[in-house]
């Protein structure tokens, strides 16, 4: 089943940003993104930042949680915390 995967971070537009690219590094690696990651997005909120991810599975999303996020958010000294997931139920996209 498809989850939702969300995370609120207390942190600066340079520690995501700096965290987002240890997350590209960590792909580049891996050869891109994993194949269970069908979306993700970003935007500030009050003292941080929020990212939502949508996944093929709950596995999937915290295998690459454990293994790539948490230690690319650590690395720049931001406290991941444990993230929110919640199934999904429904889900639209318009035609290509």
């Amino acid at each position: 089943m498809a989850v939702v995967i969300e995370l609120r971070v207390a942190g600066s537009r340079d520690q995501h940003d700096a965290a987002d690219a240890k997350v590209e590094e960590a792909l580049g690696e891996l050869g891109g993104p994993p194949d269970g990651l069908m979306f993700h997005i970003s935007w500030p909120d009050n003292d941080g930042f929020v990212v939502i991810d949508v996944w093929r599975s709950e596995e999937e999303a915290r295998q690459f949680f454990y293994s790539v996020v948490r230690p690319s958010m650590t690395a720049v000294g931001l406290d991941a915390g444990v993230p929110t997931v919640r199934p999904i139920w429904g889900m639209a996209r318009p035609p290509a």
